[in-house]
């Protein structure tokens, strides 16, 4: 079977990686003496991701210590939390546990490009990130199976900027057409994608559909769907 796409561009953060967020959130308000479901935690985090990506697109790519008592004041009411002061809270998580501090690969993220690779797929990468990006991506395996890294602060230019999507496509030896592009947000990744030529797959792991309409895009829930629409397994 021939593969749909000759090759495959990546997002990284809330796509191949993620920062473990639920656990640190939920121990800094046992500081406070208030507790809370680690399950509606995680549903908080989604909501409020949501809520910065439609009403402050790229915000949430900039350093966390600027937005983050905003961000942790739509985390309270979402859980209906009132005894503890903003600012207090922010303090405290930005001091003992900051947001971003730690990075996990998703269970399938190795596998699933290991794949790709097998089935004659070209690997690439461009992600909004700071110069750390390179140094994080040896450190959680990645490198190995990429043949191209953009990375937005080394070209000056983010997504949905047209730069970086052109860039990682000339690198990898095909032209938008025959590249999709993997990734989390609608704004930057679909619509940026879109822009060049590309086609893109939104991942959205919650429970809920995005809501999303326009453009060209298929809604998938993890990388192992990535892989058999890429491959051509199913549309």
């Amino acid at each position: 079977m021939a593969n749909k796409y000759k090759a495959a561009m990546f997002d990284v953060g809330m796509t191949l990686i993620y920062p473990p967020l639920d656990e640190p959130f939920l121990d800094r308000l046992h500081d406070f003496g208030v507790d809370a479901d680690i399950v509606e935690i995680g549903k908080a985090l989604h909501f409020t991701d949501q809520h910065f990506f439609k009403n402050y697109p790229g915000v949430l790519n900039q350093p966390v210590s600027t937005f983050y008592e905003y961000y942790a004041s739509i985390m309270f009411a979402y859980l209906h939390i009132d005894k503890i002061e903003v600012h207090e809270f922010k303090d405290l998580m930005l001091k003992v546990s900051p947001p971003r501090s730690i990075w996990k690969v998703y269970p399938e993220t190795l596998e699933c490009l290991g794949q790709l690779r097998k089935a004659g797929v070209k690997v690439g990468i461009f992600s909004n990130w700071d110069l750390s990006l390179r140094e994080l991506l040896d450190k959680m395996g990645i490198t190995p199976y990429c043949d191209s890294i953009v990375v937005s602060s080394e070209i000056e230019s983010e997504k949905p900027q047209p730069k970086g999507f052109l860039l990682g496509c000339d690198e990898l030896g095909v032209e938008p057409e025959e590249c999709v592009y993997v990734g989390d947000n609608y704004r930057d990744d679909v619509l940026g994608g879109n822009a060049v030529g590309m086609d893109a797959l939104l991942i959205n792991r919650s429970d809920k559909p995005s809501g999303k309409t326009g453009g060209r895009f298929v809604e998938v829930k993890d990388l192992y769907d990535v892989v058999d629409i890429v491959t051509g397994i199913r549309d």
